[in-house]
This record gives C-alpha cells, structure tokens and sequence, in this order.
C-alpha cells in the first residue's frame, strides 16, 4: 500500500494479516458450528475475551463476554440496535415491532454513521426513531446536556427509549463522545424505570442501551498514550471495533462485543436443528445461531496472527506512530507561513486522533500576516464561497498526476475542506518526511487558483 493513500479509513495493508487473508480463502472454512470449525471458534472465542480485557470494566470479566466477528463496522451496529430492541421487549422476536407496549425511539449524535439509520430501517423501526442529538459546534462531540434534554422530551411524549449510540472517533472530526456523562445518564434513567436493576424479563427491560462504534477511533484502547480517549466506554453495554481500518487488518475484520452473554444468542437463535443439536460435543461454541446469518468467514484469523505476531507492545507502537504523525502535521499547518508571513493552512477543528481537518489556502486567499493569525481569526476572515472550490480542483489534478489522494467534505458548516487520516501498517513506509511532501503537494498544485 501506498503510504500517499490517505483518502479512506483504511490504508496499508498488515503483511501477517495478508498471509492470514490468504489462509481463510484457502481452507474455506465456515465459522458457524465447531464441528466444521474448531480451531477458529476456538480463536473467535478468545479474541472476544482478549477484546473485553482491553477495554476493561465489566468486559475484563471472561464470563460476561459475547460477541463476533461480522461483515463490516455497519453491521455491528445493526447487531447493536437489534440486540437492544430485544433486551427491550423480547415478543418483538416472535411478533414484530407491534409488540412493544410504546414507540421506540434512540439516540445519535447529528455526526454519528449512518449505519445506524439504515439498521432502524431496517428493522421496521424507520428511521424517523431516530432522535438526533446536537453536537459540540468544535469537536463534534455529543452533547450529552442536549441527549438529557431530549430524553426528557421523548418520555414526555410517550416514547419508550430502548437504545443510545456514541462514537468512538467519527468518521470526519474523529470526535469521542463523553462517555462517562452519557453512561450517568442512562444509569439515572435506568435506576428510575428499572430500581435495583430488576425488571420483567418476558417484557423487557424498560430502559436504554448504550453502544459505543469504535469502528474507527476504537483503536485507541489499545495504547496507553491515547486510551483516555476512550474513557467511560467500558461502561456502554455493546462495543464494535474494525482492526480493518486504522490497524491494517484486510478487509474485512470487524468485532461486535457485548458484557451481557446470552444477549445475542437469546436474540437471534432459533435452534436449526440439522446444525445446532442440543446433545452435541461443545454446543456452547456453535456460533452460527447467535448470527443473523449462517456461514461466516473466519476472519479473526487475520486479527489472530497479526495480534500473535506484532504482540501488546507492536500494535500500541502503531497507533502511538500514526497519532504522532497527526499531531505532526496540526503543528506544521499551524506554523507553515509564506515570504510574507502568510498563513498557509488553516484547521477547522481541533486534531482528534489521527483526524486533520484543514483548508490549505492559495496565495489569492491569503490574509495578511499582521492581523490574528488564529484558526478561528482566519476563518472568520476568509472568503468561504472561493475557498470552497479549492480542494475539488486541487484533488482533480493531484489524481491526474498521480500524486497523494486525500478526501474533501462538508462537514457542519465547512464546506470542500480536507480531510487527512492516519491508518494501517505504516510505521515502516510513511514518515514526517511524507506528510511534509503531502503538504508541499497541495501547496504547489494549488498555487494558481
């Protein structure tokens, strides 16, 4: 891989998860019964339980880990969703939506992915369930004031919330939400509806789930350095994460993990029984009725081997390496100037994780150099409407010549500004040096317009 790639959440590709890539195909194994596949249930199994350690809190406990290893970070939350649903009310099962005594009704941030909306579709909850939640107008982090706010207002309208997802890293600011105070909140909430912890198990638990998409950022609890991230997510009652994406995993490789065990299994099994037979060796580890599907790739083969291989220590050394080099190139867009002490570039927000979202611009935009050179100074000061069209020309012949692919978006009110993000096996391949040659890039492509 390419270390000027840097257009998408995922990048170079692990050399050891290639060779475990190259296995799963060749023995085409499916993980949905141990019988069929021993060893890989085996490994899924203590991949979830290693998973749960790292996080921590009531994850570190062995016995409250479920989860798997599913087709992408969109599926994960669908399984987040739908296995809050059930904890919710459990005839939903049997009898459809209809079954629920209220409307049910979730929450997302106004910055969250947009799995989410299409798992309310679909499963029959529509997406208008979905309450969105401001953001802050910096970080893009949830505001957890605003999530009590319209708490409040959904029970008042007779709405029974069921299910709240945060972000760990989202996919334009790289924002965590604050998990601790959204965790307080649900306990108060659950406290109130369900004392004690005590409810109906046959009509569901009255109170709300919290689920945190580490998709993304959730790479983070892997280094001591930068795991205050993700402080409070221990507390969530489902997590995902993507090996795939900043740790160089092949696609795809994808974990959804819950604390309450059972959960999954009681939501989805039916109990096929020319596959699931009660009376077999080593029942428990037949995972194909805790799926929605049936076969399954095995592929936390590749996240085994990779874990295996580069241990604790060489998986925190790339997260440490790619955060470091975001943080390289925030200090070189704050301080990079021209002849006449102009600056050149201009971050939009704060760099979160290995999220860089700037404008670089030209020499015609500059503003002088004696006036308040902050962000924000600038930023008020720029023209916008001509900015805008900078980075769509500047990518357009950066792809002509072959040149660094970076991605350009809207993102609340910033229109066409770049996005840079750090990911995959890049600790060999990609440098300071190579951000410097990035930024040089956009510079000298863009000097005419």
């Amino acid at each position: 891989g390419s270390p000027l790639f840097n257009n998408q959440l995922f990048g170079t590709p692990d050399a050891v998860a290639m060779a475990g890539d190259w296995l799963t195909s060749a023995m085409n194994a499916s993980a949905y019964t141990y019988e069929v596949a021993p060893v890989f249930a085996l490994m899924e199994t203590e991949l979830l339980v290693k998973i749960g350690a790292t996080l921590g809190g009531e994850y570190a406990k062995a016995s409250n880990v479920e989860g798997l290893f599913v087709p992408g970070g969109s599926i994960s939350n669908l399984y987040a969703v739908q296995v809050a649903r059930y904890r919710s009310c459990p005839k939903i099962k049997e009898q459809g939506n209809s079954a629920s005594p209220a409307p049910l009704c979730a929450f997302v941030s106004d910055q969250i992915h947009y799995s989410f909306k299409k798992a309310c579709s679909l499963l029959g909850l529509g997406s208008d369930c979905l309450i969105v939640v401001p953001t802050d107008p910096v970080t893009g982090a949830m505001d957890s004031s605003e999530f009590r706010r319209l708490l409040e207002e959904s029970v008042a309208a007779g709405k029974k919330p069921f299910f709240v997802g945060t972000s760990a890293g989202t996919t334009v600011l790289g924002a965590f939400d604050p998990y601790n105070e959204i965790a307080d909140i649900c306990d108060e909430y659950n406290e109130k509806v369900a004392p004690g912890g005590v409810y109906d198990e046959q009509e569901g638990h009255p109170g709300i789930w919290m689920h945190v998409d580490g998709a993304w950022g959730g790479s983070a609890f892997l280094s001591a350095k930068y795991k205050y991230y993700m402080a409070g997510a221990e507390r969530a009652n489902s997590y995902s994460w993507n090996p795939h994406k900043m740790m160089g995993a092949t696609l795809q490789t994808c974990a959804f993990v819950t604390r309450h065990a059972g959960m999954l299994l009681n939501a989805n099994g039916t109990n096929a029984a020319y596959l699931f037979q009660p009376d077999k060796e080593y029942r428990e580890l037949d995972y194909g009725d805790k799926t929605i599907q049936c076969g399954r790739k095995v592929d936390h083969l590749k996240l085994w081997l990779m874990w295996k291989y580069h241990g604790d220590t060489g998986l925190e050394a790339r997260v440490d390496h790619l955060c470091g080099l975001a943080e390289y190139m925030s200090e070189q867009i704050a301080s990079r100037v021209d002849e006449q002490g102009r600056r050149m570039f201009v971050q939009v927000a704060p760099t979160s994780f290995t999220n860089v979202v700037f404008y670089t611009i030209p020499p015609s935009l500059r503003l002088p150099a004696d006036g308040d050179n902050s962000d924000a100074a600038i930023l008020a000061a720029l023209d916008m409407d001509a900015l805008k069209t900078v980075a769509p020309m500047v990518k357009k012949r950066m792809q002509e010549r072959g040149l660094a692919m970076i991605g350009f978006q809207q993102v609340k009110q910033w229109n066409n500004c770049w996005r840079m993000v750090f990911a995959g096996a890049k600790e060999e391949i990609m440098t300071t040096d190579t951000v410097d040659e990035i930024m040089n890039s956009l510079l000298e492509i863009g000097s005419d317009l």
